[in-house]
């Protein structure tokens, strides 16, 4: 491929390309009194006529035959001197081609002969060589398709004969006009003209329209139309071109190096639209546009209706005359403004054109193909991988370069049918292609500073043009992109001077970016994120010329210094701008249009997801908001990426492991989701604190797994971390994971031992479940005893409440109310304990009966430490009188002590005495023998102020239930009466009231008893004696 510095800039409308040079138009080879003097090309034939009587016949062939891409060479196949009636110095003056007859008419020095071709054989042997001097006129509205003859015009002496060409020659009918020397011919009307004129000829019916001069300054009149000028002053050349079935264009002037001008005149003989204004008489003219098939040319200069005017002219560059060829676009249609106007510049190319410059459109177009095309629109591999590629890679690569330079060649070729001449080289002369043109208004447009409005203007030039051809397609698909990439790299050259681009500039790139599809690889080559291209060992493949301008690029700007701060213009110019684009390009997955495209999005997804987390790297912490960047790279997350692999190592890179957990939760798989948050909860990589109350999290995802293997996995060390939370797994009932009770004791105590307790918890106080009661206790009491017998601190701890408890004067909570309040310790032992005593102090019933003589056993060697505990059991075992005394000297709970009476042991840190239900209460001659007790014990305390105090608020509370003469015989007669005059003024009271309600149920048995005494006296009576 040529490098893209050796493309010459052609924005003109036509290009001229070499056709063949080094013609040897001498058989000596001395070229310097020969000059070529026509040229035609039918079906890879090239003939060549020269001034020596001549034709030149070569051979086109491919240099390569096995290329098919390769450039095609011409071989001089013959030399052939055509028979002439007399010597002459003007040599071939036509060479005409009948491809439908297959036939070559060639009139060398006034002589016609007929040949075949293509190999120029004679056609008619026994035909001699017809005088004349001029042949032509072929019908230019004729549909010569299946037809295998052709009529021509042949102007003799004093005629023009029209010839019918097929097996033989046959004359059609002679038309009365002398000296012929050019002329155009569509259907029945001609415009032919002799030395002097130019007329209109009707052929069918003979009839004659003189037009005017072909020189202004003949004002010699013309009486015959046939006649030839005798002034040996050099005249004007009559031009003749019919550009479409209504007009002719015909060139007049005064003398050759004069301007010339060109008149369409109708097929009624009138003058209509404008005129064309040419620098000299021109030498000879083409029509181009008119028959030609040129689809894409059109699209590019979106002028459908326009034809030109090429002519061969005089041109005066700076003081050395030579000549050019001068091309002018015109409208025929309607003649309208001044034709625009352009050089060819063949004299540059030809360093000076003095003599001969030759111009002529073959008999029909030919393919060209152009190596600057294959050279830009050639897909051609663009490598990102650093690691070498294998030999057979480097074959594959090879290959199919070959295959697409071979693809492009055969696809885009350039019609081509216009000739010039120079010397001993030919040219074609060739529409530019809309490649070409535009491809040269870019490299103006980066040639010294980037000149960013003309390449909008372009791309806005071309926004509406829709291809019509796969050629255009390529050509629109390379311009666009070749343009994307150049206002990119724009903004790449603005961020990397630190400045920050406009908002229009950057929209106007992304426009461009999005229109063109250029694929992200490319857009990220000029990135530090370039890292993130996926691409396969044989690279990305790009159109030829992109690769030449992106090699040139990066050979230019060094990427590493590129500012990456994601909060300076970095992040205004390049990072937004790219998201967006990713974004679009993400959009269009699954088109089966786009080639690559497993690469592409791997990359897109990859690109995306490293962009969000350098955006997001700077924000708050917390979970996403509405609208930000987290909640857009949690989308993209959640949504699934490409190239898993890839992200993970981003993600970690980033330390957002919450983030790669909803990546794995996207890809279903639970393990990797559990083991990351496995991780956030042990403290790894949540840069952004995005996972709240995570075990809570991490527990509600276990309930909704089916895979018992995770759920015992991690549940189980959800357990072990947090036994309450870890437990629920097991315990849910809306789990999807069902696990059996003994299954999962025995999956604890194996893999989290110190959740059983929880679990057992569950089982006995949720579920009321009394077979794990004596366990429950049972691990209670492995903990406290444990703790008691191991840690003399934890003892102390234990006997200082009971003093401080005792220390605080009535009235006062319970002491497990004391214990909860003032507890500052959070040790699993003390909250075992204080749950071994709720569970002891439970009621009665068959949900919670326990083992009491083992647990009092256990507990023994602990007696004085554990004292509530001891309490509960001589409760539960009936030993009130140990419990109460206990309550009363070791613990000091009197209030405790006082409910313990009443409900007869049956709970003794559950309610107080104003909780009690009465109603519910055991009988009164119980709770007396209890309350005797209990005052007793008030009277074994050591603080004289404590017992008396005790003693009389006892009495004077459950007074009734004392008996007053058992009471006296407990108090101490020192103590002053008066401290107990409640009680004994209440007893007094009741005994009283006793004595008075015995009297009168002693009076009621009384009356009761005489008046059933009277009735029995009365029914005896009633009676009678009876005698027996």
């Amino acid at each position: 491929m040529a490098d893209t510095e050796e493309w010459p800039l052609e924005s003109g409308s036509y290009i001229l390309r070499r056709l063949v040079d080094n013609v040897a138009l001498n058989a000596t080879g001395d070229n310097r009194n020969v000059s070529i003097t026509c040229v035609e090309m039918w079906n890879s034939n090239l003939y060549i006529g020269t001034s020596a009587g001549e034709i030149l016949h070569y051979v086109q062939t491919p240099l390569h035959p096995a290329d098919p891409s390769s450039e095609d060479i011409f071989i001089l196949a013959v030399r052939l001197n055509p028979p002439v009636n007399e010597q002459g110095a003007t040599g071939i003056q036509q060479i005409l081609l009948l491809p439908n007859a297959n036939k070559a008419c060639i009139l060398s020095n006034s002589s016609l002969s007929f040949y075949t071709l293509p190999e120029l054989s004679p056609a008619f042997p026994q035909l001699e060589p017809w005088r004349c001097g001029w042949v032509g006129g072929i019908d230019l509205e004729a549909d010569e398709s299946g037809q295998y003859e052709a009529v021509i015009m042949v102007g003799l002496r004093n005629r023009i004969t029209l010839v019918k060409v097929a097996e033989q020659p046959m004359r059609v009918r002679d038309i009365e006009f002398r000296s012929c020397l050019s002329a155009a011919r569509r259907g029945n009307f001609a415009c032919v003209a002799d030395a002097r004129t130019y007329t209109l000829l009707d052929v069918g019916r003979q009839q004659k329209i003189p037009l005017f001069s072909i020189s202004s300054v003949d004002d010699q009149s013309i009486e015959n139309t046939g006649t030839t000028a005798s002034s040996d002053e050099p005249r004007l050349r009559p031009l003749i071109e019919s550009p479409n079935s209504n007009v002719f264009l015909l060139v007049m002037g005064t003398t050759p190096p004069e301007p010339g001008v060109g008149v369409l005149v109708d097929l009624d003989g009138e003058i209509t639209c404008g005129t064309i204004e040419f620098a000299s008489y021109p030498d000879s003219i083409v029509v181009d546009g008119q028959d030609l098939d040129v689809a894409s040319t059109q699209i590019a200069d979106g002028m459908p209706k326009e034809v030109c005017v090429l002519a061969t002219v005089r041109r005066q560059v700076g003081e050395s005359p030579t000549k050019d060829v001068q091309i002018q676009h015109f409208d025929i249609d309607t003649g309208e403004g001044s034709p625009k106007k352009e050089w060819l510049g063949i004299s540059s190319q030809t360093h000076g054109v003095t003599d001969v410059l030759g111009l002529r459109q073959i008999v029909a177009s030919v393919k060209v193909s152009l190596p600057e095309i294959t050279d830009r629109l050639a897909m051609s591999p663009i490598q990102f991988l650093s690691s070498s590629t294998t030999e057979s890679n480097n074959l594959s690569i090879i290959k199919r370069q070959r295959e697409e330079r071979e693809f492009i060649n055969n696809l885009c070729k350039i019609d081509a049918r216009i000739t010039v001449w120079v010397g001993d080289e030919v040219f074609w002369i060739l529409r530019n292609p809309m490649i070409l043109r535009l491809d040269a208004h870019l490299r103006l447009a980066q040639s010294t500073s980037m000149d960013t409005n003309a390449i909008r203007t372009l791309i806005n030039d071309i926004r509406g043009i829709n291809p019509q051809t796969e050629f255009d397609f390529f050509t629109l698909t390379y311009i666009r992109q070749k343009a994307a990439i150049l206002l990119f790299m724009d903004l790449i050259l603005c961020t990397a001077s630190g400045m920050l681009a406009t908002t229009h500039d950057i929209n106007a790139t992304e426009r461009a970016l999005a229109e063109s599809e250029v694929d992200p690889r490319v857009i990220l080559a000029f990135l530090p994120l370039r890292d993130e291209i996926v691409c396969s060992q044989n690279g990305v493949w790009v159109q030829a010329g992109l690769k030449g301008l992106l090699d040139q690029l990066l050979a230019q700007n060094d990427i590493s210094k590129m500012p990456t701060d994601p909060d300076g213009c970095y992040d205004h110019n390049i990072l937004r701008l790219v998201y967006r684009i990713l974004l679009f390009w993400r959009q269009k997955r699954g088109h089966p249009s786009i080639t690559d495209s497993s690469y592409i999005f791997r990359t897109v997804d990859s690109t995306l997801l490293h962009i969000l987390l350098l955006c997001d790297s700077n924000t708050a912490c917390g979970p996403a908001a509405a609208g930000s960047m987290r909640a857009e790279l949690n989308s993209l997350v959640d949504a699934g990426v490409e190239d898993v692999d890839r992200a993970i190592v981003l993600l970690e890179q980033f330390e957002r492991l919450y983030t790669l957990s909803r990546l794995y939760l996207s890809q279903k798989q639970p393990a990797k989701v559990l083991q990351t948050w496995q991780r956030i909860i042990c403290g790894e990589g949540d840069s952004r604190r995005e996972f709240i109350d995570g075990e809570q999290q991490f527990r509600i995802y276990l309930s909704k797994l089916r895979n018992r293997q995770l759920v015992e996995e991690y549940g189980t060390w959800l357990a072990k971390r947090n036994p309450a939370l870890g437990v629920q797994v097991f315990v849910d009932d809306n789990s999807r994971t069902k696990f059996l009770q003994a299954d999962t004791l025995e999956l604890l105590r194996n893999r989290a031992p110190g959740a059983i307790r929880k679990y057992l918890e569950h089982l006995v106080f949720r579920k009321k479940q009394p077979q794990h009661t004596n366990e429950l206790i049972s691990f209670y009491l492995d903990t406290v005893l444990a703790e008691l017998g191991s840690s003399e601190s934890s003892q102390a701890t234990i006997i200082s409440t009971y003093k401080s408890y005792r220390a605080l004067r009535p009235p006062k909570s319970t002491y497990l109310q004391f214990i909860a309040n003032t507890a500052t310790s959070s040790d699993e032992w003390q909250t075992c304990r204080n749950s071994l005593l709720q569970l002891l102090d439970a009621t009665q019933d068959a949900v919670y009966s326990y083992d009491v003589t083992t647990v009092l056993q256990r507990i023994m060697p602990f007696k004085s430490h554990l004292i509530p505990e001891m309490i509960i059991l001589y409760g539960r075992q009936g030993r009130h009188e140990e419990a109460i005394r206990l309550l009363t000297h070791s613990l000091g709970d009197f209030e405790m002590a006082a409910s313990y009476c009443l409900s007869c042991g049956r709970s003794i840190f559950g309610e107080t005495v104003d909780e009690i239900d009465f109603r519910v209460l055991p009988a009164a001659k119980e709770q007396g023998k209890l309350l005797n007790m209990l005052l007793e014990e008030f009277l074994r305390i050591e603080d004289i102020s404590d017992r008396i105090e005790l003693t009389s608020e006892l009495l004077e509370r459950f007074g009734r239930r004392f008996d007053i003469l058992h009471v006296l015989s407990l108090l101490p007669s020192s103590w002053l009466i008066g401290n107990y005059s409640s009680f004994f003024i209440s007893a007094l009271r009741r005994h009283v009231r006793h004595r008075n309600e015995t009297s009168i149920v002693k009076a009621l048995s009384d009356a009761e008893h005489i008046i059933v005494n009277v009735n029995f006296i009365e029914m005896v009576e009633a009676r009678g004696p009876i005698m027996e």
